[in-house]
């Protein structure tokens, strides 16, 4: 039995963990990736005292630091989570119990498929939700990036460094991006920004060659990066907490649950830049110390 369980090993997880250790709280983190989205995402601006880092980096150094505290991490998906007497009762893919006095839930969300026409058949032959791993596709390629966070923008920065030409194509009408970023892709030569733009269509032989957008001619390619986050995803919730396309919380990061909160992009709110999410991990972190201790 632990004081917390925290479910998800990205950003939001690994720093959510070192705060709790900072707080003298048993801690166990749980989740299918230790590293979580850090591992696919190759540059982190934005961290105060942090010259721009590469994801899989970050990941590696949060999680040294929160071992080296005493937190406890493990490789597993989470199917249950349920109330006990008086602990929280939780239950993994493979059967395998864990009890805790709280939880803090910072499982972020997957990435949003496209669901059109040759998007299937294609998964794996151009079309990519991981552009670490799957850099050597995509290499000295015309790729594009689909998506309009931070994220997205990183990842055509990332991108033009050594592809021939990178499409940004997002679908609303601005970048939620920070102005800095936004300078730096206006700069970059090798990278067009498509606007308010959809994707209805992808084509080509035995790999992709082909975007068709919803206006304007196709646009030749041969990757596909898709960034976009999707819905959260929380089936694993058999007790009653607020959600509304995200978690609920409040502003010290508890749910409408007692003992159980939230931080990370699996918040109900736009997609949170990172220093916001290490915020919102020390604020969850604080709040299960309070709850843990009865203060």
């Amino acid at each position: 039995m632990h004081d917390v369980l925290i479910i998800g090993g990205g950003l939001a997880g690994l720093s959510a963990a070192t705060a709790c250790s900072q707080y003298k709280l048993s801690t166990l983190v749980l989740s299918r990736s230790i590293g979580g989205g850090l591992r696919e995402t190759p540059i982190v601006e934005t961290l105060p005292g942090i010259s721009p880092v590469h994801g899989p980096e970050l990941a590696k150094k949060l999680a040294d630091q929160a071992a080296a505290l005493g937190v406890e991490f493990k490789e597993t998906e989470i199917t249950e989570v349920r109330t006990g007497f008086t602990l929280f009762n939780l239950t993994d893919h493979s059967g395998e119990k864990y009890k805790a006095k709280a939880i803090i839930i910072a499982c972020g969300r997957p990435v949003q498929m496209l669901e059109v026409a040759g998007e299937e058949e294609f998964l794996g032959k151009g079309i990519t939700t991981r552009p670490i791993t799957d850099f050597g596709q995509l290499k000295d390629g015309i790729v594009a990036v689909h998506g309009s966070s931070e994220k997205a923008a990183m990842i055509a920065l990332w991108l033009a460094n050594s592809c021939a030409r990178v499409h940004l194509i997002s679908s609303q009408p601005r970048l939620n991006t920070t102005p800095i970023t936004q300078d730096h892709l206006n700069r970059m030569l090798r990278i067009e920004q498509h606007l308010n733009l959809g994707i209805k269509r992808v084509s080509g032989t035995l790999d992709l060659e082909s975007i068709t957008p919803d206006k304007g001619p196709p646009i030749k390619v041969t990757g596909l990066v898709l960034s976009e986050s999707g819905r959260a995803q929380l089936s694993f919730l058999k007790i009653p907490v607020q959600i509304s396309d995200g978690i609920t919380v409040d502003s010290e990061m508890k749910t409408s649950h007692k003992g159980i909160f939230a931080c990370g992009d699996v918040l109900s709110n736009k997609q949170a830049l990172p220093i916001e999410t290490v915020s919102q991990a020390w604020r969850a972190a604080e709040s299960a110390h309070k709850f843990v201790r009865g203060k």
